[in-house]
């Protein structure tokens, strides 16, 4: 025996009467909004949530947490503080990324132009994340190495005295 959903007609009018639909699951989640064209009936996106993180915003708390959890501790509302930082990172990056990408040049394919908005957007998020969201961890007492190549040579002297000192 099929199982009859309920649905309101309200949801799935089309024109001037309601037509009847199958399965009605949108009403079962009702942040999903139906409409209607011509030819059926499909789900558009979810509502935005004010409240939600954005991806930038998600990035900062996790690098954060990651690299200095104290510092987050001592914030007093951090949700707050990452959704503002969020927006304030996609805000400059979209006005930088358009700066940096100009004007659309005369005789460009499609996939060049792809390629330029891109790499102008990959150049903004790496200046704006630069300046706004990577941080340092605390102090540590021992000097950090300056690259991989330094950090090696100093665990192999102190690991063989009798070989040469690192250049620093």
């Amino acid at each position: 025996m099929r199982r009859r959903v309920l649905c309101d007609p309200h949801a799935v009018r089309a024109g001037a009467r309601a037509r009847r639909v199958r399965r009605c699951a949108w009403l079962r989640h009702p942040g999903v909004r139906r409409t209607i064209n011509s030819s059926r009936s499909t789900a558009s996106s979810l509502a935005l949530n004010p409240l939600a993180m954005n991806k930038y915003a998600k990035l900062a708390r996790d690098h954060w947490t990651r690299t200095d959890p104290a510092r987050v501790q001592a914030i007093p509302n951090p949700e707050m503080f990452f959704r503002d930082l969020g927006e304030q990172v996609e805000t400059q990056v979209q006005e930088l990324a358009q700066r940096l990408a100009g004007a659309d040049q005369p005789g460009e394919e499609y996939l060049q132009k792809v390629g330029r908005l891109n790499m102008a957007r990959l150049q903004a998020e790496e200046a704006v994340l630069t300046d706004l969201v990577w941080i340092s961890g605390p102090e540590e007492d021992e000097e950090p190495a300056t690259d991989w190549v330094t950090q090696t040579m100093r665990e192999m002297y102190e690991a063989d005295p009798d070989n040469e000192p690192p250049l620093d």
